[in-house]
């Protein structure tokens, strides 16, 4: 009976092998797809790293990523192009302080009685300007779009506020992930591991004394390699938690 659960757990095993070595195919076409490489050219082993487990402090995180992260700076970019776009089209549409567009000359002694030497308004008009109206006729047509670039520009300062607001919460959930991927790495690595070792070479000593049988030495060993690999996907699940992280930051962490 022991023979054929191992049989039978051997069968799983290699079904699974089957399918990790598929997946590294697929794998392998994704990165030469992201780099524009045809497939065909094999690529190498990838370079074992032990992964950065320092502890970084999340107060000193947002303002990193409030500076650095490229789409705040784009919105930011935008709205200092519209700030000064409305700044010339308030010198081109609105008259300025000194213009004196609706004043009259000083001339109040030559201009009253009988005896004044000029009329005091136009004895003539142009076929464009009708009676009453002031002397710059097209003043303040284009006042409406000024205020509605002003408007655009309310809205953008508004929907930057926004993107920071959630600017902070993705920082701080990348940071929550990475914070659990190290807590993991740590249990796997420093506590786990060392318990499924001791466990091996008990059953281990336990078998050649006859006190246990072949399947639970198999079922120690298999549940310490399982404990090996987990520990392994957990240094690879840090470093990707680091590098989303330095993603939504837009800057390389600290």
């Amino acid at each position: 009976q022991d023979v054929v659960k191992i049989r039978m757990g051997r069968d799983k095993l290699s079904e699974q092998l089957a399918t990790l070595k598929k997946q590294r195919v697929n794998l392998e076409t994704e990165l030469l797809s992201l780099v524009d490489l045809q497939p065909g050219p094999a690529l190498g082993r990838p370079v074992t790293v032990t992964p950065e487990t320092s502890v970084l402090k999340l107060v000193d995180l947002y303002p990193l990523a409030l500076a650095n992260r490229q789409e705040l700076s784009l919105m930011r970019t935008k709205i200092a192009k519209m700030e000064r776009m409305i700044a010339m089209a308030e010198i081109m549409i609105r008259p300025g302080l000194t213009r004196n567009d609706a004043v009259y000359p000083d001339k109040a002694l030559l201009q009253a009685g009988s005896a004044g030497m000029t009329p005091s308004f136009r004895i003539s008009m142009s076929p464009t300007r009708g009676k009453g109206l002031p002397q710059n006729a097209w003043f303040g047509s284009r006042d409406g779009y000024l205020r509605e670039t002003q408007r655009k520009l309310e809205a953008l300062r508004a929907d930057l506020a926004d993107a920071r607001a959630r600017t902070r919460l993705m920082v701080h959930t990348g940071w929550f992930d990475l914070d659990k991927a190290q807590r993991e790495r740590s249990l796997f690595k420093h506590r786990l591991l060392e318990l499924a070792r001791t466990s091996l070479q008990v059953s281990t000593r336990e078998y050649e004394s006859g006190k246990v049988s072949f399947a639970d030495v198999i079922a120690s060993y298999t549940g310490w390699l399982d404990v090996n690999l987990a520990g392994e996907r957990r240094d690879s699940d840090v470093g990707i938690a680091r590098i989303e992280l330095e993603r939504r930051i837009g800057t390389p962490l600290p």
